[in-house]
């Protein structure tokens, strides 16, 4: 049997500081998140002018449907992208790595969406929809662009470094510390035996056995036979005896 491991204090980790770079970075990325929100509210508004005017074009029904369906589905996007943007800012002010290759790959994606929303020029029929989407599309180029910078910074990257050596010298100081408390059984030492076998606790008393042939039967306990009160003149002459009745 080893001796007991003695006692190592459990060492202090301090979380890294976040740079500056990284702090604007994700707050653009939570910028364009409600730049994108504000364009999917005004698409779903403008949707039953578009069906109208691509009907009346076309001379068909189907054609404002297939218009509508067309900018539902662009909603959809961009509110994937608002969910996914605001997911993205927390990985990278937390210093994920993943977070900040994934950011890189996102931003690609939106600044080749907004250069087509630009180029194409998409919403032409309704004027203040083609110029809110132009808006957001110009904002949306020069956000994703900065963000991508700004991930790429010296001072960025040593923060991920640094939020990854925190990670893993917290994980050991966690392990240190169960060990110390007593959550892994140290080597050398047998495990613990079980308790032993015995009579259940709060064991309730069976039913009373019953007699045996040739056995006397359990005896009945007696008790008092009632007696019937009598009439107070009754009671009297027996007090007194025969000799008060011959009186």
């Amino acid at each position: 049997m080893s001796a007991p491991v003695a006692y190592v204090p459990v060492p202090a980790v301090t979380a890294p500081r976040q740079p500056l770079s990284l702090f604007v970075a994700a707050y653009l990325l939570s910028g364009a998140s409600a730049l994108w929100l504000t364009a999917a509210i005004a698409t779903l508004f403008a949707i039953p002018q578009y069906s109208r005017y691509y009907g009346d074009r076309e001379q068909n029904a189907d054609a404002g449907v297939l218009a509508a369906l067309l900018l539902i589905v662009a909603v959809v996007v961009a509110v994937l992208a608002v969910g996914l943007s605001i997911l993205l800012a927390l990985l990278d002010a937390h210093g994920r790595p993943a977070g900040r290759v994934l950011t890189w790959i996102f931003s690609v994606v939106a600044v080749v969406i907004a250069g087509s929303i630009l180029m194409l020029d998409l919403f032409a029929p309704i004027p203040w929809h083609r110029w809110q989407m132009a808006g957001t599309a110009v904002l949306t180029l020069g956000v994703m662009a900065a963000t991508g910078v700004l991930l790429m910074l010296p001072s960025s990257s040593a923060y991920f470094r640094a939020a990854r050596d925190f990670r893993t010298a917290r994980q050991a100081a966690i392990r240190l510390a169960r060990q110390q408390a007593g959550y892994y059984r140290r080597p050398g030492y047998p495990p613990a035996p079980y308790p032993p076998a015995g009579p259940a606790p709060f064991a309730q008393p069976g039913p009373p056995p019953f007699p045996q042939p040739g056995r006397a039967p359990f005896a009945q306990p007696s008790y008092p036979q009632p007696t019937t009160p009598q009439p107070a003149h009754r009671q009297a002459e027996a007090e007194d005896g025969p000799e008060s009745g011959r009186e």
